[in-house]
């Protein structure tokens, strides 16, 4: 294993820089802004497992080390250090929640591997929403029984995916009488897009409550809680679209036949895969992760 990267008297320097402001754009020291809050009544000797907690860490230890690189299709590379990534995403939280997002409701997601599904990966959870990605190989009809059949309230899709939506959701919002959402990407970072547009939504519904950042995001209680339905794999059946607390209790296949089926992953399975991962893959603090498998099929370790 490579020694750590980080001398003594960097990481006493690190130490410093968490009590003290962590931006400009931040009064709270670092040590604060990256911490979420926990139930009020939570025993102090347990904290419920959730794979937030890995970008939160490495927002806190290393904030000025590169997280994300992307190409961009605005030409010209783009990239986020990990505090940077931990403030959008707590933007998208704050974004998904202005809109009405309540606790489970489902958030779809239609995008290939580009930074806002990483984003959307971390979000909705955060904002206590259940992720339901979708397999940007699927036929209309398919991307169509899922929207409904999940019962998603908020679709966030690339702009070269929105032809897989049907035509009543991208033109009026609704599907079957419900109200649906939809939030589009260009992947181009600037300011004129539309989903960077939704970040700066989260950002200024943050500072109306007080500009708390990750701090009025609350962690669920239940580590069992339900994170994710990834539709990526399998073809489907119908699931259940009941409390956000219910336990993942099995997951049924039917070969390449039926309708597409969900399978349900939870905070504290999601949690544990991922470390099993970087154990597997024997990561370090020096590693440079080139992603290459569609990420809604890795919802469970992104």
């Amino acid at each position: 294993m490579p020694p750590q990267s980080n001398k003594p008297a960097e990481r006493l320097h690190q130490v410093s820089q968490h009590l003290t402001p962590s931006s400009s754009s931040s009064p709270l020291p670092a040590a604060f802004r990256w911490r979420p809050a926990l139930p009020a009544d939570l025993p102090v000797n347990h904290t419920p497992l959730n794979p937030i907690t890995f970008l939160l860490k490495a927002a806190l230890i290393r904030p000025n080390h590169p997280a994300l690189v992307h190409p961009g299709r605005a030409g010209g590379e783009v990239s986020w250090t990990y505090a940077a990534w931990a403030e959008r995403v707590a933007q998208l939280a704050y974004a998904l929640r202005a809109r009405g997002l309540g606790d489970g409701d489902r958030v779809l997601v239609l995008g290939p591997n580009v930074p806002f599904v990483a984003d959307a990966l971390q979000a909705v959870p955060a904002a206590k929403g259940v992720l339901v990605v979708v397999n940007t190989r699927l036929s209309a009809p398919e991307v169509q029984f899922i929207l409904e059949n999940s019962g998603a309230k908020i679709v966030l899709v690339d702009e070269t995916l929105v032809k897989l939506l049907p035509s009543d959701v991208v033109e009026s919002g609704r599907t079957k009488g419900a109200k649906v959402q939809v939030v589009r990407c260009a992947d181009t970072g600037r300011d004129d897009d539309p989903y960077e547009q939704f970040l700066r939504e989260g950002a200024a519904h943050d500072k109306a409550l007080g500009g708390k950042e990750w701090a009025g995001l609350e962690f669920p209680r239940d580590e069992e809680t339900t994170m994710a339905i990834t539709c990526a794999w399998l073809t489907l059946s119908s699931w259940s679209v009941e409390s956000v607390t219910d336990r993942f209790q099995r997951t049924d296949t039917s070969g390449t036949t039926s309708r597409p089926k969900g399978v349900e992953l939870t905070l504290r399975g999601c949690y544990l895969a991922a470390i099993a991962n970087a154990v597997e893959s024997r990561l370090t603090d020096s590693s440079r992760f080139l992603w290459t498998l569609p990420m809604v099929r890795r919802s469970r370790c992104c």
